[in-house]
């Protein structure tokens, strides 16, 4: 797994006085109500993503300890390529594809996608405050043919853009580039290097989501100050600080969370903090869906003010080594697909890149991701009331949509 992590951290003060700016505030949420089918599929995405940020934490802090880089990830883009390749798949591989999603038995490829289609649509217009937009395109090499109920899938539920290219061409190359700038608004320029793809990988499923929100509350850059940064590293670097209400924190035996909207609240990012001498690992493994809605239910609304990094980084995740992928619950995924539902050509391995970017200043937060499934057939794969709540240590963040709690993007910090 290779990464890249460039961090121009700042520490950013946001302020909780009644004099804030609300923005937007004439601006309603829409609220998603989902049917019982649907609220299995959303459950599993919330479960899918608090392990998955767990176990990459555990891979991470194995293979390079404390001084690992910082993860940044978007569970909800894997998640819909995941869901995309499930459609090419026979019942059993689909099996292994809904097991590794937590998925109940309850549910079916059909609620699958239905899903989808309905959460893209709706996320889309929850807060036209907020930027959000999510594209899905499969690409392939032009000796490769589809099958047809396959095309008719992804284009009718994934509304996914098709397209037959020579893989053997650095023009492909280019081609899905483009694709990929177009539908990240610039931030994802390349999702492929030259000589990353050939007619060997057969097909590149790609899935993107570009997300760009407004803070509810306007913040103001000129309360900045320098803070200390107790990173996992042991460094202790100066960041500029600033301050800011929060729309709510909970303080549990273990952890501090605290949330903070944008837009029209239909959107939040959460900052979960561990309590000194309390691993980030130990708190993130004990996250599930069940324990974070407990903690959403029991947020405290005082007037709490909170001190966090105004930070950017970059995220590569290239799974190209057995012992990784295994250590992801990927293995039977990756390399033992059985996509006979797709195409009649053997596809015998696959493989996942994942790229991400993210900002957070004062002005809200920019992001997006590009993720690919390549088919290969011949290699191998890889406290006090109110006292200011400093999140001046290591700690994890997600992005979450307000009435059905989908997270689209997760990550930890924890070197600055």
């Amino acid at each position: 797994m290779k990464h890249k992590l460039f961090f121009s951290i700042f520490v950013t003060i946001f302020l909780a006085s009644c004099n804030n700016e609300v923005i937007n505030e004439n601006k309603e949420r829409q609220e998603i109500a989902l049917s019982r089918s649907e609220e299995i599929v959303v459950n599993s995405e919330i479960d899918f993503s608090f392990k998955f940020i767990s176990d990459l934490y555990g891979v991470e802090l194995n293979r390079n300890g404390e001084g690992m880089n910082n993860i940044l990830i978007s569970p909800l883009s894997l998640y819909h390529d995941l869901s995309m390749l499930a459609n090419g798949g026979s019942p059993n591989y689909q099996e292994s594809v809904f097991g590794f999603l937590n998925l109940t038995d309850d549910a079916t490829i059909n609620s699958l996608n239905l899903f989808n289609k309905r959460i893209v649509r709706e996320l889309s217009v929850a807060d036209n405050s907020v930027d959000f937009l999510i594209s899905n395109s499969l690409w392939v090499h032009n000796t490769v043919g589809l099958k047809q109920p396959f095309v008719n899938n992804i284009s009718e539920f994934y509304n996914a853009a098709t397209g037959s290219l020579d893989f053997n061409d650095r023009n492909a190359v280019d081609k899905i580039n483009s694709w990929s700038n177009s539908s990240t608004k610039g931030m994802i320029p390349r999702i492929f290097e030259y000589g990353q793809l050939s007619s060997e990988n057969v097909f590149a499923l790609c899935n993107s989501i570009y997300f760009k929100g407004q803070w509810s509350d306007k913040i103001l850059a000129d309360n900045t100050e320098n803070r200390l940064f107790y990173s996992q590293n042991g460094n202790k670097p100066l960041v500029a600080t600033m301050e800011s209400g929060c729309n709510g924190a909970y303080f549990g035996d273990d952890l501090t969370v605290v949330k903070k909207d944008y837009g029209n609240r239909a959107y939040s990012i959460y900052f979960v903090l561990p309590d000194n001498g309390v691993s980030l690992q130990t708190v993130m493994s004990e996250l599930n869906r069940e324990s974070w809605e407990n903690i959403k239910s029991n947020l405290n609304y005082d007037s709490w003010t909170i001190r966090f990094p105004k930070f950017s980084a970059e995220y590569d995740m290239d799974l190209g080594g057995g012992e990784v992928v295994e250590a992801l619950g990927l293995k039977e995924i990756l390399f033992n697909p059985d996509l006979s539902e797709m195409s009649d050509d053997n596809i015998v391995k696959l493989k996942f890149i994942q790229k991400n970017t993210f900002g957070v200043d004062e002005n809200g937060v920019e992001a997006a991701t590009s993720s690919v499934f390549t088919g290969d057939p011949t290699c191998p794969m890889p406290s006090d009331t109110l006292t200011p709540i400093d999140i001046n240590r290591p700690f994890m963040f997600l992005i979450e949509e307000y009435s059905t709690g989908t997270i689209l993007f997760a990550g930890t910090i924890l070197n600055l």
